[in-house]
């Protein structure tokens, strides 16, 4: 049943993961985020996909991917060196003043920090978390920051701080109504009391939290009673204690650490033969430096009492020797710690001139767009302002040609009175009059008899005449009386001239075209 069900999560997973994969990096964000605390390894699978995510993704989306990122690779157990920083996701949310995200960023940096071994930084983001959360109704992340900031203080036996921010956690869990937070702040605030040697005190609160561990957390039993058995061998009282020691064994038969403190146990209670035993099988099963040390020690001490002094210097040599390699694999943790602060720090220092070259080359792009954008704005500027100039002098032309040809026209009509009789009485132009207003409108309007009898050779001279009375912008009754015709005829003769002589359409009027030839 347990295979069919592996087999079950697994499809799962690589469908989701498959499914995901053909996503936007802002959506595979969200499915990450979904996924983050149920399938922490395919959140993580997920978000190691996005490539370059300094500038595949947004601000805000950065912000959000080193959060889950750090979150994924926490609940995975997995090496910290490729964390991205959170001084990004700090730096953006405080910038939008969220206070909420702000505090959840500066929590995962303290996660990072204190896996690090970096525990003064730890402390410094946690308790920038805590003042961002005060008055927060986010209770889960008040109590995880009060946890894992108690922690730090047990690791240096600071247990008056422990038991205060663990009474806190205790609070919130209480809000939250669930129990593993319940049990975690009791079983807190129970160790914090017994490094104070407060034993009775710290017995209460183990008790509490074994109480609600069989009622609604049983998988938390086991923990809870080795922590009441270890205040009972602080108190010296040994047969307590091994009654706690035997009900953690019942669960968990080999648990190393159990036997090891039952063997010494015995001890307290001169049972040597049985503590050698426990010792001795704790040592032989148990891949844990501490616990073979300590039982290599336990077991000289027993030779020692025992009077068997050669045994007691074989196993205290044993222990020397044990202890020289905890001192190594100390000294190796720490440069290993260092190793993964170091790498940590050269991809956060990879991950910043990434940053930068593409702050560089978007400011680069800016600039281009804008000295383009005002170019084009000048260049508009210099079209509008040459083309209203164009047409201003177009329009000023223009009217010098229409002022010019009126000036001429009525230096043309005044030039040719002279030649032409006027009065009430119908006189007939001589031909030598006739001779100079052809001279006349041939200087002033460039040859103009020979360009209309090139054009129109239908035309005689009485043709011609009429052509140029109209150009002289004549009416009809002046026409009629200068060639001592009707009016009548003047007009017939005008229609015969533009139809017959020189096929004009019939829409245009011969004076107009004329003016304009």
């Amino acid at each position: 049943m347990k295979a069919h069900i592996s087999i079950y999560i697994i499809v799962i997973t690589v469908m989701a993961c498959a499914f995901f994969s053909c996503q936007r990096p802002g959506d595979t964000l969200v499915s990450a985020k979904q996924l983050v605390d149920s399938l922490p390894d395919s959140a993580l699978n997920m978000l190691s996909r996005i490539e370059k995510p300094e500038i595949s993704l947004s601000k805000s989306e950065y912000a959000l991917y080193t959060i889950l990122k750090v979150q994924a690779l926490l609940k995975c157990d997995s090496n910290l060196a490729s964390a991205p920083s959170l001084s990004d996701a700090i730096s953006y949310y405080t910038s939008k003043k969220d206070s909420g995200r702000t505090a959840e960023a500066s929590f995962y940096a303290g996660r990072v920090a204190q896996e690090s071994g970096d525990l003064k930084s730890a402390i410094d983001y946690y308790f920038k978390s805590k003042d961002l959360l005060t008055n927060s109704k986010d209770y889960k992340l008040q109590f995880l920051v009060r946890n894992y900031l108690g922690i730090v203080y047990s690791e240096q036996w600071l247990f008056s701080e422990e038991k205060q921010v663990y009474t806190k956690a205790f609070q919130y869990a209480r809000l939250l109504n669930d129990t593993s937070y319940i049990v975690a702040s009791l079983m807190g605030i129970g160790y914090a009391y017994s490094g104070l040697e407060h034993e009775d005190s710290a017995l209460y609160y183990q008790h509490y939290a074994l109480n609600i561990s069989k009622k609604s957390a049983k998988y938390a039993i086991p923990n809870v009673q080795y922590q009441i058995a270890l205040i009972y061998q602080q108190m010296k009282q040994p047969q307590r204690s091994l009654l706690y020691v035997d009900s953690v064994l019942q669960s968990y038969p080999t648990d190393a650490g159990s036997l090891s403190t039952k063997g010494s146990l015995y001890i307290d209670l001169q049972k040597y033969d049985s503590a050698l035993h426990y010792l001795k099988y704790a040592s032989r099963i148990s891949s844990d430096l501490y616990i073979q040390a300590r039982a290599a020690y336990r077991t000289a001490e027993i030779f020692n009492t025992l009077n068997r002094h050669d045994s007691a210097y074989i196993y205290m040599t044993n222990y020397n020797m044990l202890r020289d390699s905890i001192e190594k694999k100390v000294h190796s943790a720490e440069v290993l710690k260092l190793t993964q602060v170091y790498n940590r720090n050269k991809w956060q220092e990879t991950s910043f001139l990434l940053r930068q070259e593409t702050a560089e080359k978007k400011q680069w792009l800016y600039m281009s767009l804008a000295l383009i954008s005002a170019l084009l704005l000048l260049l508009g500027f210099i079209f509008l302002w040459y083309k209203n100039a164009l047409q201003r002098k177009n329009i000023q032309i223009y009217q010098q040609e229409k002022d010019t040809a009126e000036l001429r026209t009525d230096f043309y009509k005044q030039l040719n009175q002279t030649f032409i009789s006027q009065g009430h009485n119908r006189t007939q132009v001589s031909e030598e009059a006739w001779l100079a207003i052809a001279q006349n409108t041939d200087t002033i309007y460039n040859n103009f008899t020979r360009r209309l009898q090139d054009c129109y050779p239908k035309l005689n001279d009485g043709d011609i005449r009429y052509c140029y009375l109209l150009k002289m912008q004549l009416s009809r009754s002046e026409i009629s009386e200068i060639m001592c015709v009707t009016e009548a005829a003047v007009k017939q003769r005008i229609v015969r001239i533009k139809r017959d002589k020189m096929n004009i359409k019939e829409e245009v009027q011969l004076k107009d075209f004329l003016l304009k030839f």
